[in-house]
């Protein structure tokens, strides 16, 4: 098993590699071209991954605790059953992906947009939805929202949003104390 510690490559072109099941520690891959690349269960501890571009990557049972996801663009990425345990994701486009068993406990995802995703068994525990963008996701439920940090101004189909504001109305307050119980 390969194993990179504070490897700095960042703006760099890795477009398709194949880096399943490696390791990288505190990884610079800030504005990095990694389109396609395949991280199939490889573990990337506190990685800067900012506005790097992950279009079309394989996530799948990666671990990505503590990443840096500002300003990602992530569009038709696999990401089933990997660990996002308090990733930031602020302004983050995770349009259209397959998030289904994905661990985003703790996440930040304010402004992120997971529009049109599969969010199947999803785990949201206390992670910030402030301004997110939620429509047309597949598979969410009021279960997994009532968990959340914060839904505040968050936008989502009316339908859920009406069970929840009814259920759970202190998620979407200034001020919260997070999950809600129902």
């Amino acid at each position: 098993m390969t194993i990179l510690k504070e490897v700095k490559i960042s703006q760099a072109n890795l477009r398709e590699s194949n880096f399943e099941k490696m390791i990288f520690k505190k990884a610079n891959l800030v504005r990095a071209d990694l389109m396609g690349v395949n991280l199939k269960e490889a573990s990337l501890e506190e990685p800067d991954l900012k506005e790097a571009h992950l279009e079309m990557a394989n996530l799948d049972g990666a671990n990505l605790t503590k990443a840096n996801l500002r300003g990602t663009f992530l569009p038709i990425v696999q990401i089933r059953e990997a660990k996002l345990t308090y990733v930031h994701l602020e302004g983050a486009k995770l349009v259209k992906n397959q998030l289904k068993g994905a661990n985003l406990e703790g996440t930040y995802l304010f402004m992120a947009s997971l529009a049109g995703a599969n969010l199947a068994g999803t785990n949201f525990t206390m992670a910030d939805l402030e301004e997110a963008d939620l429509l047309g996701t597949y598979y969410l439920t009021i279960g997994q929202l009532s968990k959340v940090k914060t839904l505040r101004n968050a936008k989502m189909d009316k339908e859920l949003l009406i069970q929840l504001k009814m259920r759970c109305p202190s998620l979407f307050k200034d001020l919260t104390t997070g999950s809600c119980h129902f």
